[in-house]
């Protein structure tokens, strides 16, 4: 008797680019130790595409425990942040005081209001 999954199993696909329908990796060459093309096949019965996809080794998430030392490769995060990300202050944040006066600011930065009796 053999065990029946209680999950989908997850097979590697794409959407074609046409009909915009599941395409499903069918088989990988692999071009060196680094990029593979990997064959792609919609779905659909009706478009019946059949693509080829390159995919890349771009960078490292977790080192190996047993390296190759011909293989270099950037150290990275899992999800690269996005090209327009540089870390801008928000708006009202310009002048930033510490909320706790660690280095309040000199009396000549702020004006001090006078009562006038």
């Amino acid at each position: 008797m053999t065990k029946r999954r209680s999950y989908t199993p997850r097979i590697p696909a794409m959407v074609c680019p046409h009909c915009l329908t599941r395409s499903i990796a069918c088989d990988s060459f692999e071009i060196d130790r680094l990029p593979r093309d990997v064959r792609y096949i919609c779905q659909n019965a009706k478009c019946g595409h059949v693509i080829v996809a390159r995919l890349f080794i771009i960078r490292i998430v977790r080192p190996s425990m047993i390296p190759e030392p011909a293989i270099r490769l950037p150290y990275g995060q899992w999800r690269s942040k996005s090209a327009n990300d540089d870390n801008h202050l928000p708006a009202n944040d310009d002048h930033r005081v510490p909320a706790n006066d660690d280095h309040p600011p000199d009396a000549a930065e702020v004006a001090i209001p006078r009562l006038i009796p």
